[in-house]
């Protein structure tokens, strides 16, 4: 049975047990996996990271699944910056998977895990094979013996131990619960022994685990990991796949470094789900899974309930009570909905501006330039009266000072015979006048017409 030795690091004394993992290999440019556990068919399927571009640098990490008809669930950490997380649908013979290409503007190195928080690990989501799960970290038993000495240098130990198979990390903690978690990884080597500077003056507890573990820890989902140092449910790896990273001894976990990413399914095209919105770009994110062999239809709802369905043709729009509004141009939702703007002006931009050019005004149905508009001089409805007319929004008379607007004709009654000639030029060929006359005359002779009555006053 596996166990864990708790020393006095001041002491240097102690028996160290040692819990380890599953197989890894060496770094390679593809790596044969086995993810039906068939024996049959070996390791029929493949991880491969391939350099598809030097400059810019481009990356393709690439998953074949060609077991059984097995679908999986995967996450691997070092594919690259940020890590490679999806699912790939039931192998077949001819293959199916998944590709991630991604560029990166900085220093890319090779690293190669052997952990699942460092490696390739997969979750077996359906197919014929009764795959079992164990906890990533939990190992119940492995044949390791470890044995710890005093270094040969002051406040060191040396751990060496016998049995399993490498690459190997080494973890320390002070607490004997939850040893074999990354945090409190010391080193990782190849040799079977390794050197540690502790702290001083303190109590502390290793693990050592390399790639092999006799009993591991079952578990059908990850509630069945959940002590502390157990990890994830998994069902096959990790596989000491070649990785990359923006350093050489661990994998990177933000993804800030890259400049492209893209993921695609290949291999045969099969339809694995179909996802539709009607959500404006930016208005919704969701998350769809489907790793199963049949399609699944997924229809996303405008978000926030009652926003108006994306459309080319409108593309700013707004919902006032249950109609979808061009705000922009909707004279009777400009800018905001009930925004009505009045007569004479349009929505524009999100703003009611006037129908009329600068200078005039909507008077009656139309545009009125009350500068020089006789029905409109100055203002909508101000009519000049008979014998004026508009001008720059005054209404003038249309004689001059010394005449008077009769029946249509401007009549000068005050002037000299010369004047009065020229006035009515315009209306008559022969203008007489055979001596001055006198306009009481006119009088006269009405009087006169009157008291004889030779007409009816009508």
């Amino acid at each position: 049975m596996t166990g864990i030795a708790r020393i006095r690091f001041s002491l240097f004394v102690g028996l160290f047990l040692v819990a380890l993992f599953a197989s890894l290999g060496a770094h390679a440019a593809s790596k044969a996996v086995d993810l039906d556990g068939e024996a049959a068919n070996g390791a029929e399927s493949q991880c491969s990271l391939n350099i598809i571009n030097t400059s810019p640098v481009t990356f393709e990490s690439k998953i074949t699944n060609k077991s059984g008809g097995d679908a999986f669930g995967f996450s691997w950490p070092s594919a690259g910056p940020g890590g490679f997380t999806s699912s790939v649908t039931a192998g077949t013979t001819g293959g199916v998977g998944a590709t991630w290409t991604w560029m990166s503007n900085q220093t890319v190195v090779s690293f190669t895990g052997n952990s699942c928080d460092s490696d390739i690990c997969f979750t077996q989501t359906g197919g014929p094979d009764a795959i079992a799960s164990f906890c990533s970290y939990a190992c119940l038993a492995d044949p390791t013996s470890v044995t710890v000495g005093k270094g040969a240098t002051a406040g060191t130990v040396v751990l060496s131990w016998t049995g399993g198979q490498g690459p190997f990390t080494v973890y320390r903690s002070s607490n004997k619960i939850g040893v074999a978690v990354p945090a409190n990884a010391a080193g990782t080597t190849d040799a079977l022994s390794f050197t540690d500077t502790p702290p001083g003056n303190a109590s502390g507890f290793y693990i050592v685990r390399g790639v092999t573990c006799t009993t591991r820890k079952a578990c059908s989902t990850n509630a069945d990991c959940s002590a502390a140092g157990d990890g994830t449910c998994v069902s096959r790896g990790p596989f000491g796949v070649p990785g990359r990273s923006l350093v050489s001894n661990n994998v990177t976990v933000s993804a800030a470094s890259l400049t492209s990413t893209l993921i695609t399914f290949f291999s045969p095209p099969t339809e694995v789900f179909r996802a539709t919105s009607t959500a404006s770009a930016g208005g919704v994110a969701e998350t769809v899974k489907n790793s199963g062999t049949s399609p699944v239809t997924v229809t996303t709802p405008a978000y926030p309930p009652g926003c108006c369905p994306a459309d080319p043709s409108v593309p700013h729009q707004l919902r006032c009570g249950e109609t979808c509004v061009d705000y922009l141009n909707d004279a009777g939702n400009c800018g905001a909905c009930g925004n009505v703007c009045g007569d004479g002006t349009c929505c524009s931009n999100g703003s009611c501006v006037s129908l009329c050019e600068e200078g005039s005004l909507w008077c009656t149905d139309e545009c009125a330039d009350v500068a020089d508009d006789s029905n409109n001089c100055s203002g909508c409805g101000i009519v000049c009266g008979d014998g004026t007319c508009c001008n720059t929004g005054s209404c003038e008379s249309l004689c001059n000072e010394s005449q008077v607007w009769c029946d249509n004709l401007c009549v000068d009654f005050q002037n000299d015979t010369e004047i009065i000639e020229k006035s009515f030029a315009d209306y008559y060929r022969t203008t007489i006048l055979s001596k001055e006359t006198d306009p009481n005359k006119l009088h006269t002779l009405k009087g006169d017409l009157d008291k004889y009555q030779v007409y009816s006053p009508d």
